[in-house]
């Protein structure tokens, strides 16, 4: 019968272990800005009785074990860390903040929630986290070095790239003789 419990015990134990956690408030927020996902802040301590059942009964869920690695997993010793506790105005435990990767406030949670109430919250989390959309570079439009002019008016069959004098707008010129698209200035291709 102890070899039954003993077994038990380092199965619990390997679940627990799924997910990732990250010691401390400041280290956690790095990492977070650091991978460009969203922080969990789990604000606990070793005395308190419903941290230690968010760990046993929630955080061993699969469901939320699966939805944290789309989080940073930070634990936040509330004895070591007054001070970002105070920050956040944390007066009881555990309290889970869900912070975007520059620190802003997401969502939050204040004491103890069962699996699946605390997967709809990271769920909601999810939801309302947008990332900053990643900054796309302008492409460049290359314009023709030089516009070969026709042989004679009957080459104008193949495209033939022409750039107006006054507003700049490269067309395809559709004749030798003709007016620009956009602004109406007249062009002969000689």
């Amino acid at each position: 019968m102890a070899g039954v419990a003993v077994i038990l015990a380092t199965s619990a134990s390997n679940v627990l272990c799924d997910i990732a956690w990250v010691e401390g408030y400041d280290r956690g927020l790095e990492e977070a800005e650091s991978r460009g996902k969203p922080a969990m802040m789990d604000f606990t301590a070793s005395w308190c009785g419903w941290c230690v059942k968010l760990d046993k009964d929630t955080f061993t869920d699969p469901t939320v074990q699966e939805l944290a690695r789309s989080f940073v997993c930070v634990k936040v010793n509330m004895d070591k860390e007054k001070a970002n506790a105070k920050k956040w105005s944390i007066r009881g435990i555990p309290h889970i903040l869900f912070l975007a990767p520059d620190g802003s406030l997401i969502t939050r949670i204040s004491g103890y929630k069962g699996p699946s109430d605390f997967a709809k919250a990271m769920r909601t989390a999810l939801k309302k986290y947008t990332p900053a959309p990643p900054a796309k570079k302008p492409k460049k439009v290359s314009k023709p070095l030089s516009v070969r002019p026709p042989q004679s008016p009957a080459d104008v069959s193949e495209p033939l790239f022409v750039e107006c004098t006054k507003c700049k707008n490269i067309f395809n010129a559709t004749s030798a003789k003709g007016t620009c698209p956009r602004c109406g200035t007249p062009y002969e291709l000689k």
